[in-house]
């Protein structure tokens, strides 16, 4: 579910806003845009680490258009995966992993025994969606 992945992002820089730092200044734009958010289904948990193309253009209203190439961490679910939990909320409809941007949720109808809090479960992903969050179902194996 976790690994790396390489992420394409395109940014406009008005002269304004460049500090006398310029890899600082990229280095929190690609923060600000990416960690903790969802990008092309996918969580993003971290960046390892971003390089700035040289093929800068100067844009008609004076700003500077720049892309950068991010090596990211995220997380990826995928239907079908086998992964470990851990369960941090418990309802009467079933259990579930949450995490800022993430929700694998649990059925009671398919868990074939009771868990509690910070228990640690294998599931097996049977579905997902990605909207605004990340949403998945999973059944204990």
């Amino acid at each position: 579910m976790k690994r790396i992945k390489k992420i394409v992002i395109k940014f406009n820089i008005n002269l304004s806003e460049l500090p006398d730092n310029y890899a600082t200044f990229i280095s929190d734009k690609c923060q600000l845009h990416l960690v903790d958010n969802i990008h092309d289904g996918f969580f993003i948990t971290k960046i390892l680490e971003h390089s700035i193309l040289t093929d800068k253009k100067i844009n008609l209203n004076g700003s500077i258009a720049v892309t950068v190439i991010c090596k990211c961490l995220i997380i990826d679910p995928i239907i079908d995966s086998v992964v470990n939990i851990k369960i941090n909320d418990i309802n009467k409809m079933g259990y579930s992993h949450k995490q800022k941007h993430l929700c694998i949720f649990l059925p009671i109808h398919l868990c074939n025994q009771m868990y509690t809090l910070d228990q640690n479960v294998k599931i097996k992903l049977i579905g997902k969606r990605v909207e605004e969050d990340i949403v998945c179902i999973g059944q204990p194996i």
